[in-house]
C-alpha cells in the first residue's frame, strides 16, 4: 500500500461527512477505489461499473480502451468491464504507449488536437487486428465513424 494511500486510510474514521457517495473522476485514480472506499468508509461508484452499464445499455459487447498505461493493462478497469461480460480490447504496445504520454504531455498540460492526438485517433478504430471494438472508450472524448 502506497504512503499516500497509507495517509487516506488514517484519515476515514475521523471524517465527517454528508457525502453518501465517494466519486473518483479519473480512471486511473481506481487503481486504489477500493482501498479508498475501506479507508473512508463512504461507498464508491467506480467508473468501470457505469461504463459498463452504459456499454451494456448500448448492446456492445466488446470496447476498445484507450487511456493512461496504467488504465489500458491492470486489472483494475479491464478486469472490472469483463466481469461484467464485456471484451476489452488494447491496441499493440507502442500504440499504448503513445497515448499514454499524449493524455501525459499534451492533455493534462492543456493542449488539444495536437499531431499525437490525431495518432491517437488512429489508434482507436485500428485495436488489435482482426478484433475491430463495437465501440472505442477514451478518457474523456468520444470516438467517430468518420
Amino acid at each position: 500500500m502506497s504512503t499516500r494511500l497509507r495517509n487516506l486510510s488514517t484519515v476515514g474514521p475521523n471524517v465527517s461527512t454528508p457525502a453518501e457517495l465517494l466519486l473518483l473522476c479519473t480512471n486511473t485514480m481506481h487503481i486504489v477505489a477500493d482501498h479508498a472506499q475501506e479507508a473512508v468508509g463512504t461507498p464508491t461508484l467506480h467508473l468501470a461499473d457505469a461504463t459498463a452499464y452504459a456499454v451494456s445499455r448500448a448492446g456492445l459487447q466488446r470496447v476498445g480502451v484507450l487511456g493512461t498505461a496504467f488504465t489500458m493493462e491492470q486489472p483494475f478497469y479491464r478486469g472490472r468491464l469483463a466481469s461484467h461480460g464485456i471484451e476489452v480490447l488494447i491496441s499493440q504496445p507502442s500504440d499504448r504507449a503513445l497515448v499514454h504520454r499524449v493524455i501525459y504531455d499534451e492533455l493534462q498540460g492543456g493542449i488539444q488536437g495536437g499531431g499525437d492526438m490525431q495518432a491517437r485517433r488512429r489508434i482507436a478504430p485500428g485495436m488489435p487486428p482482426g478484433h475491430p471494438p463495437a465501440g472505442p472508450i477514451s478518457r474523456g472524448q468520444r470516438s467517430s465513424a468518420g
